[in-house]
Order: structure tokens, then sequence, then C-alpha cells
């Protein structure tokens, strides 16, 4: 039974468009993987934590997240917390509004009790940097 199914990996593998395929997702999967690993080295955080606030700044190990991703916590004026449904269940979104007014996108991450915990200790670090929190529900 197995024989057939490498014979059957064989006849695909002959097909350009599914040796692409292969490569196109390696590739991406290890483009994630070492922008996130790099994103935890320097934050000195977990891998698996969507952020961090580290040496006075908020650390994002979000792999796809195109900006700046080391943002000074004195730089930030308000951070929006909005609870969703996701297709997996609950998410949170995260937008961080800067007082210079420059744009920043939204740091998205499942709900879990880890996470719940580490937005209890976002609150506590924003009241020391002066930092709004506000949190919605959409439900």
């Amino acid at each position: 039974m197995i024989e057939h199914f490498f014979d059957g990996l064989k006849l695909l593998w002959d097909i350009a468009i599914f040796r692409y395929a292969v490569f196109a997702n390696i590739s991406i999967i290890t483009f994630v993987f070492v922008r996130r690993l790099t994103a935890a080295y320097h934050s000195q955080g977990s891998f698996f934590s969507p952020y961090r606030i580290y040496k006075g700044e908020f650390c994002i190990h979000n792999a796809l997240y195109l900006r700046q991703r080391n943002i000074p916590l004195n730089e930030i004026k308000r951070i929006e917390v909005h609870c969703a449904h996701g297709r997996g269940g609950k998410i949170y979104i995260l937008n961080i509004e800067r007082k210079n007014g420059k744009p920043t996108g939204s740091v998205i991450f499942g709900k879990s009790k880890r996470n719940d915990r580490l937005l209890e200790k976002l609150e506590e670090d924003a009241q020391k940097y002066h930092i709004q929190i506000s949190k919605e529900t959409w439900d």
C-alpha cells in the first residue's frame, strides 16, 4: 500500500506545477519561521508569544507584520484591544496608535489563557508609560 503512495508521489513530482508549489510552500514556511525566530531572539521572548515588552520597546513577534516591529513605548499613544470571532475561535486584534500619527498595522493572535495573562501584563506596563488601553468585544 505504501508503494502505491510513493508511486503516486513520483508521478506528481514529474508535474512541474506540483514541484513549484512544494518549493513555494517550503520557502514561505522558512520565511515565516526565520522572521518569527529573529523577533523572538531580539526581544528574548517566547517563540510562541505574539509580542513582548522588553527594555522599553513593544516587540511584535508576528512574522507577517511588515512594518516596524520594535516600537518604543514612549511613542505609543493608545492601544486598542478588540476581541472578535475568527475561523478557529476567538481572536484578539491589537491596534497601536502612535503619538506622532505614523500608521501602525494590526497584530492578530488567538485567544488563550496565556495570551489573556499577556494582555493583563500589557495593562500594567501601559500605566507606567501613560498609554491608554481600550478594550472592545465584537460578538
